[in-house]
């Protein structure tokens, strides 16, 4: 019995430790990738975002669209840093519903609105209700990464109805 404890034990931490490198290898790749000065423009930042929503939406039977009345909006975002922060919000909130939802459908709009960009993440899934969440860092998250570019964020979620995103950042045009 104590070496079946042990066994599973020893699965549990190996599982945990391929998750954290698995995470790791993840977040070395975003960081090599905002710096290389090849990918500093709209194209490749818009490729990069659908290729991350394939990966993380598309794979779990989830749906996918992403409109944009500008295709070099993050152009108008000449700070490299406000850029590399959207991603992440961008990230997080789709890990949020990959991970926690159970929606069958994600909608990705990322448009220039009144000389701001927005984008807004919904999906169909369970919802929540904020006061009750008492696990992870996600929400905090996307609201301190806002914060550090000046942006305004809306997390809009109740029971049984969904959840949408809405990041809103100031161009300079």
């Amino acid at each position: 019995m104590r070496e079946k404890q042990l066994e599973g034990s020893a699965k549990e931490q190996l599982q945990n430790i391929f998750n954290i490198a698995g995470i790791t290898t993840d977040t070395i790749r975003d960081i090599v990738w905002f710096i290389n000065p090849f990918h500093d423009n709209s194209e490749d930042l818009l490729l990069r975002m659908k290729e991350l929503a394939s990966k993380m939406l598309v794979d779990l039977d989830y749906t996918f669209s992403l409109g944009s009345d500008n295709e070099r909006i993050f152009d108008l975002l000449p700070d490299l840093n406000k850029r590399r922060h959207i991603y992440l919000i961008f990230k997080e909130a789709l890990n949020n519903i990959a991970k926690h939802s159970n929606a069958d459908k994600a909608t990705i709009i990322i448009k220039e609105e009144e000389k701001t960009f927005v984008m807004m993440i919904t999906d169909n899934g369970k919802g929540f209700n904020e006061e009750q969440i008492t696990f992870g860092e996600g929400l905090k998250n996307l609201r301190n990464r806002a914060m550090q570019i000046d942006a305004q964020i809306s997390i809009e979620s109740s029971n049984g109805s969904g959840t949408k995103i809405t990041l809103k950042v100031p161009l300079t045009i």
